[in-house]
């Protein structure tokens, strides 16, 4: 009876992983090509998730569902700073429903790490790198003096504005798989 549950505890991870290929490609797809993660995709990549959590047993499902408050609670700060946009949010929670709490912790980090890289050489690509950095500069030194934290930035919806995170999201689901 071990030997079966074993088996079918592999076929349950490679599932997974085949899941959170799709999710990304997904992701990736609609936020280059429509500037936005769609709640359909999310909630199809939720309930997946959820559903192969369940499969995989109640210690899965515990860390599913903790694999979804992470997310919400660290992005929500982030989202109320207009540092995220709400589909990543959910997209992270959705990726978290799928992968548990401790892959989700370590995609968020890599995620952000790729997202401020990406960024960089993006602004640098288009010019505007020195601009943002200014902009960054008395950002920062406003704060201080106002002893205030504020909104960083509306988001633009302009193309030279706009920056897919749903990139960054799939570069740090790659190294929480490989590292």
């Amino acid at each position: 009876m071990e030997a079966v549950l074993q088996i079918f505890g592999e076929k349950i991870e490679l599932i997974r992983y085949i899941i959170l290929a799709i999710a990304l490609f997904g992701a990736v797809y609609q936020d280059i090509a429509y500037f936005k993660i769609t709640n359909k995709w999310n909630l199809f990549v939720t309930g997946t998730g959820l559903t192969v959590a369940l499969l995989s047993g109640w210690s899965f499902l515990l860390s599913s569902l903790s694999g979804m408050l992470i997310p919400f609670t660290i992005g929500f700060l982030l989202y109320a700073f207009k540092i995220f946009g709400a589909g990543d949010v959910k997209f992270m929670m959705a990726l978290g429903a799928l992968m548990g709490k401790e892959w989700i912790i370590d995609c968020m980090i890599y995620s952000i790490l790729s997202g401020g890289i990406l960024a960089i050489i993006l602004m640098f690509y288009r010019g505007m790198l020195w601009e943002r950095l200014k902009y960054l500069w008395s950002y920062i030194i406003m704060s201080c003096l106002l002893k205030k934290i504020t909104v960083y930035q509306e988001f633009d919806s302009q193309q030279k504005q706009f920056f897919p995170f749903a990139v960054a999201i799939a570069c740090g689901s790659l190294l929480a798989c490989w590292l």
